[in-house]
């Protein structure tokens, strides 16, 4: 535990002092202006956190791969109306001592309105509106893809401009209605980053989803521990960004677990292409 509260202190101080690359958060774009990314990410975990946030290998030599192709858009229906859509396909597999197991599937898309409430010199503030649907899977099966349920997330973003300095900070807090068996959440973000020229740039994020601890206990879950019923999370994303012509951009981001509870322990991967307009 010491080590998880000396990562947390480490990247906590990164992301209060530096600046940000571009303006996202609790930004709305304007009218007729939009967002879009196409990312391929890969994830792989071969330890899980127990109900206590103690980290142990999986048993049985359990290996979990998750390869998988990411779409996110956002678009400026006003200037202070943004509506978001993301969606995956993904590839997994999970083996053992006893077993493998592999599933390619949709998984559950995401859609959300982000309206802004209001601008005080530098600070800005948005409330967004979101909900997560079930894919295009079955929804038993060993390896699924999803929760194949309707999630209900109303979110509270708070942005600061840093403003001449080509930057930002932002934070969010979110709680998210998960319906039937899976417990609700309360979810924190805390985002910054700088551009050092304007062709390079990093960002960083400390990601923090909590369980309400209302959902159900299960005696056996499935072999997607990133899906589990009742868990928390706590992880830190690092981006590095290089801008090319006419509103594209490369991000590169490595995204590391630190802590959690009742679910998997590992890091993902991802190569992104951006396009602004």
């Amino acid at each position: 535990m010491p080590q998880t509260i000396n990562f947390f202190l480490v990247t906590l101080l990164l992301i209060v002092f530096l600046p940000a690359a571009a303006l996202g958060g609790a930004w709305t774009e304007r009218k007729g202006r939009g967002y879009n990314k196409l990312a391929f990410n890969y994830y792989h975990s071969d330890k899980n956190y127990d109900t206590a946030g103690n980290k142990a290998d999986a048993p049985f030599n359990g290996d979990f791969r998750d390869a998988n192709v990411s779409i996110y858009a956002d678009y400026g229906i006003t200037d202070e109306l943004t509506v978001l859509l993301s969606a995956f396909y993904k590839s997994m597999r999970y083996m053992d001592d006893n077993l493998t197991e592999h599933t390619d599937a949709f998984g559950d898309p995401e859609l959300a309105l982000k309206y802004k409430l209001g601008q005080y010199k530098n600070l800005f503030a948005s409330f967004q509106a979101g909900a997560k649907f079930p894919g295009l899977y079955g929804k038993r099966g060993p390896l699924p893809s999803g929760n194949h349920q309707i999630d209900i997330e109303p979110r509270l973003l708070l942005g600061v401009s840093l403003y001449p300095i080509t930057g930002y900070l932002n934070l969010e807090a979110a709680y998210r209605y998960r319906a039937e068996e899976p417990a609700d959440e309360f979810r924190y973000l805390l985002e910054a980053g700088y551009s050092f020229t304007q062709d390079i740039g990093v960002r960083c994020k400390l990601d923090i989803i909590e369980s309400a601890r209302n959902g159900a206990v299960l005696a056996v879950e499935g072999m997607n521990k990133t899906i589990t019923y009742q868990y928390d999370l706590y992880r830190v994303e690092l981006s590095g960004i290089y801008r090319l012509a006419g509103g594209w951009s490369l991000e590169l981001t490595c995204n590391p677990t630190f802590h959690g509870k009742n679910t998997s322990h590992g890091t993902a991967y991802s190569m992104g292409l951006v396009w602004v307009y």
